[in-house]
């Protein structure tokens, strides 16, 4: 038996596959070789329906190729798909020892704010009353200074 692999074919090798069934098929005999040489139109017949088979058998072979093909790819697939997982279980692993979690930074955030505007708070609690009363000793020797009516103005003073 003849088997055709997953591999292209070519003329070649359809004629080659063509010969053997024919002959295998036409000389079993001398006498029936000689037999069929005085009808040609058998022998045609036969060549026909061993192309036929040959075609049949080169398209079952594509058929599997492409089915091989396809379940191939799908498992490559499913391979990288589990393989990037794994990876991302590895990576957060990893950013969790050394970083720590998204929700551990933003606390840490949250918690530096806090206490920066407490800080800032506490200092302004102090610095009030100060800022105040020099604030109201600048605006009170200011009001001082200015005569009623106010003098002509000269461009001298200028």
């Amino acid at each position: 038996m003849i088997l055709i692999g997953l591999t292209s074919i070519n003329f070649l090798q359809v004629f080659y596959i063509l010969y053997q069934l024919f002959f295998i098929i036409n000389c079993e005999s001398i006498a029936t070789v000689t037999e069929m040489s005085n009808q040609p139109s058998q022998e045609v017949q036969l060549l026909l329906a061993a192309e036929k088979r040959a075609t049949e058998k080169v398209t079952q072979a594509r058929k599997r190729k492409a089915h091989l093909l396809k379940k191939a790819k799908e498992e490559a697939a499913a391979d990288i798909e589990n393989f990037k997982a794994e990876r991302q279980i590895v990576f957060n692993k990893y950013e969790t020892e050394h970083i720590g979690s998204k929700d551990d930074i933003a606390k840490k955030i949250d918690r530096d704010t806090t206490e920066r505007l407490e800080t800032m708070h506490k200092c302004m609690q102090t610095n009030q009353e100060l800022l105040l009363r020099a604030l109201m000793d600048r605006i009170v020797s200011s009001v001082v200074e200015w005569t009623y009516p106010p003098a002509k103005m000269s461009l001298k003073n200028f």
